[in-house]
């Protein structure tokens, strides 16, 4: 995996993470 994906894959989890708090 090249560290730009790896990256990515993290923006886009957190961005998940943060919606899923934000539900609460």
């Amino acid at each position: 995996l090249h560290l730009q994906e790896i990256s990515e894959s993290v923006l886009l989890i957190r961005q998940e993470n943060r919606d899923w708090f934000t539900e609460e």
